[in-house]
């Protein structure tokens, strides 16, 4: 019965708290010049901009070819796949989930891109099931805003290496062409290239 009692007591208060919500809402007079200016820093960092209107530029279906470098020294391993990109969260965020073959096996992944208003830089989350981890990379953008250059740390599970700095560079070839190059220091402390994306658009 005690816990009843608490319950109710609960749900009186969350119904009481959030009828006290418009009513603040309509009382602009009360916020002070210093909550003004937080608030109005916040509206900034929240509201997206034209990095974000950029994203829809590649929204939509598309087939991929890729390539990977597993020796430099030798051409590349190439597979084809297919790819959709989707704005999520009012346009702030681009989410692809790619779809294609990796040495005879199914290959699954799926990315997240931002652009971080509060830092100014492009940051780049990556997943797939050929792995259980997270990819991260930041990045800025050239003065067109159709190159993003991003870095990050990988690591190399068939080598046994860790945190392998990595390049990554995005072109938007043109309206209907986006590619995806990745770079990586060998063993050596030399750069060379890891993989290769071409996307063309489906129509």
């Amino acid at each position: 019965m005690k816990t009843k009692f608490i319950a109710a007591g609960l749900l009186a208060a969350m119904v009481l708290t959030i009828g006290m919500i418009p009513a603040i809402a309509q009382q602009p007079e009360e916020m002070t010049p210093e909550m003004a200016e937080m608030m109005a820093k916040w509206n900034a960092i929240k509201t997206p901009g034209e990095p974000h209107k950029k994203f829809a530029d590649v929204v939509g279906k598309w087939t991929a070819t890729a390539k990977f470098w597993m020796d430099p020294a030798a051409p590349p391993t190439e597979s084809q796949g297919s790819a959709e990109f989707k704005l999520i969260l009012g346009g702030r965020y681009l989410v692809q989930e790619y779809s294609g073959d990796w040495m005879g096996e199914t290959f699954h992944g799926m990315g997240i891109s931002a652009f971080d208003n509060f830092r100014q830089e492009y940051v780049d989350v990556w997943m797939d099931d050929m792995g259980t981890g997270i990819f991260v990379t930041h990045g800025t953008a050239d003065a067109s805003g159709k190159v993003i250059t991003s870095k990050g740390m990988m690591d190399d599970p068939m080598s046994g290496r860790k945190d392998v700095a990595t390049r990554s560079v995005f072109t938007m070839v043109d309206k209907d062409t986006q590619k995806m190059e990745m770079f990586a220091i060998d063993a050596s402390g030399k750069e060379v290239q890891a993989m290769e994306i071409l996307y063309k658009r489906q129509k």
